[in-house]
């Protein structure tokens, strides 16, 4: 399972997505508030009173975000469960899943733009705002497919400056992007999941994008948050994204089996000690057959005796 052509595929895709939904604000407007009602009621009710990081700088600006005047309350949030992917996380206070409706428009934005199938999004969550996708907001892309080996993790890791220049390159060329600024992939093999972070220059509006992406390894493939939130707000909004993203796990039977590898490699092992003998019996056994064959054929063959032809004068 080649998970970093799919990596490059998925950030090809939001480059495009968040030029298309994000900078033109006005084309995401049929509707104002439907992205902040349909809110898991839960995350409106604290369930705990701990302090979360992003409560400090209410001063902060934010640009298009509605909830501005909630930065400094409490975002303690509670548990969401997404059954499709079989994994959960902490969804902090004032954030909100996006609507079904507004993924597909979402992914369908990118397949456009990229000339792509959309990437297989299976979900969205953003602070809540009048417009979906107002930053910041975290994208979960779902892999399905065999579990990724430890080797496949590193190498992804190790190529992740290559793959982001790689996928903004051409919208870099059009224009579309000024500079963008890559920090070294991270592998971290106790949660198996690859880290990368990387800010761009959206040409359109000179605003400063930053792109947190974590890939969870699991046994079903992976899955992967595509963060994004303003560059200027990172210290408010990172914190809040590194608390979804530590939070993450899978549901028992479904994180990344660490004992997957060496199970195969015994398997294979016990499939060796299996076939060896078994190929020397064969050929032992054969060997002693051309022999048999070989020594019959130099052995006169008594029963010729009594036919053999009688010469003349024979008695």
């Amino acid at each position: 399972m080649r998970i970093t052509t799919l990596h490059f595929t998925a950030l090809a895709a939001c480059a495009a997505a968040l030029l298309a939904a994000a900078a033109p604000a006005p084309d995401a407007a049929p509707a104002p508030a439907p992205d902040a009602a349909p809110a898991p009621a839960p995350d409106a009710a604290p369930a705990s009173a701990a302090p979360a990081p992003d409560a400090a700088p209410a001063s902060a600006p934010a640009a298009p975000d509605a909830n501005a005047a909630a930065a400094g309350q409490a975002t303690n949030g509670v548990r969401f469960l997404f059954a499709p992917g079989h994994f959960s996380f902490d969804l902090p206070a004032y954030w909100t899943v996006v609507p079904t409706n507004k993924l597909e428009q979402y992914r369908e934005q990118a397949g456009l733009a990229t000339g792509r199938s959309g990437p297989a999004y299976a979900l969205a969550i953003q602070r809540k705002a009048l417009l979906s996708f107002a930053m910041p907001y975290v994208l979960f892309e779902i892999g399905r497919g065999r579990q990724p080996s430890g080797k496949e993790l590193i190498a992804e890791a190790s190529s992740f400056q290559v793959v982001v220049a790689r996928a903004y390159l051409p919208l870099h060329r059009a224009g579309a992007y000024g500079e963008i600024n890559v920090q070294n992939g991270v592998y971290d093999p106790e949660k198996h999941a690859v880290i990368g972070y990387y800010e761009m220059l959206r040409a359109s509006d000179k605003k400063r994008i930053a792109a947190y992406i974590v890939t969870f390894a699991c046994r079903y493939g992976y899955v992967r948050l595509h963060c994004f939130l303003p560059a200027d707000e990172k210290d408010v909004h990172l914190p809040v994204i590194a608390g979804i993203v530590d939070s993450f796990a899978f549901d028992p039977g479904y994180g990344y089996d660490v004992s997957a590898p060496e199970k195969r490699r015994r398997g294979l092992g016990q499939l060796v000690w299996i076939l060896v003998p078994l190929l020397a019996l064969w050929l032992v056994m054969r060997i002693g057959v051309r022999r048999m064959q070989a020594a019959r054929r130099a052995r006169p063959d008594a029963s010729s005796w009594g036919t053999r032809p009688r010469g003349p004068g024979a008695p």
